[in-house]
C-alpha cells in the first residue's frame, strides 16, 4: 500500500490539485483536518481514497497533528508492514513523471525500515523563482519499529515521519523532488 499522510487547515485553494495528483498513485490519503472553514471538507468528499480525521486542536501543533494521521495509518495497517508512508502537505506534489524514475522504483522495491530523503523544490512569487534545500525525509517503508521510533515534539517544521528505531537504511534520492505549491502572489 502507498499511503499519504497529510495535515491541513483551510487548504481549499490547492486541495483539488493535491488530491488529484496524489490519487493517481496513492492507495490511501489520510488527512487530519484542523477545523477548516473554507470548503475543504466538501472537496475531500470528491476523492474516494481520502480518510479524514478531525483535528480539534485550537492552535497549530504540527507534531501532534501528524501523530493523528500516523495513528490512523497504524490502525488501517493493523500490523501489515507491506506499506510505504509518504508525508506530504496539501500544498505539495511529487514532480511530474516521477513514476517512471529510478528513484520511484527504489521506493517501490524497498524493504521495511528503509527511509527516503529527497529535495523539496519551493516555488515562490510568480513561479519564476525556486529554491532547492538539502534533502528532507519524506517517506518510509513501514516496519514494526516505525511506530516506536524517534519523533520529536515541536510545534512547527518538525520531522513528518518517525525514524524507525533502529532503522536499516537511509536512502537519498537524487534528482527526485517534492514541489511546494506556495501561494504565487508573494
Amino acid at each position: 500500500l502507498l499511503i499519504v499522510v497529510t495535515i491541513a487547515r483551510n487548504e481549499a485553494w490547492v486541495l483539488d490539485a493535491f488530491l488529484s495528483a496524489a490519487s493517481l498513485w496513492a492507495d490511501i490519503i489520510i488527512i487530519a483536518d484542523q477545523m477548516s472553514t473554507d470548503g475543504s471538507r466538501d472537496i475531500y468528499k470528491c476523492y474516494p481514497k481520502v480518510h479524514v480525521i478531525d483535528n480539534n486542536m485550537p492552535n497549530m501543533h504540527q507534531a501532534a497533528a501528524r501523530r493523528l494521521v500516523l495513528a490512523e495509518a497504524k490502525r488501517i495497517l493493523n500490523g501489515n508492514t507491506d506499506a510505504i508512508l509518504f508525508a506530504l502537505d496539501a500544498d505539495e506534489v511529487l514532480e511530474g513523471d516521477f513514476m517512471h524514475s529510478d528513484a520511484w522504483k527504489k521506493i517501490l522495491n524497498s524493504k521495511p525500515n528503509d527511509c527516503f530523503e529527497w529535495s523539496w523544490m519551493n516555488l515562490s512569487g510568480n513561479a519564476k523563482r525556486y529554491s532547492v534545500p538539502a534533502p528532507y525525509y519524506w517517506a518510509v517503508h513501514v516496519s514494526k519499529q516505525l511506530w516506536d521510533g524517534l519523533f520529536p515534539d515541536s510545534n512547527i517544521h518538525e520531522w513528518r515521519l518517525p525514524f524507525p528505531s533502529p532503522y536499516d537504511n537511509e536512502i537519498v534520492l537524487n534528482h527526485f523532488y517534492s514541489i511546494h505549491l506556495g501561494p504565487l502572489n508573494i
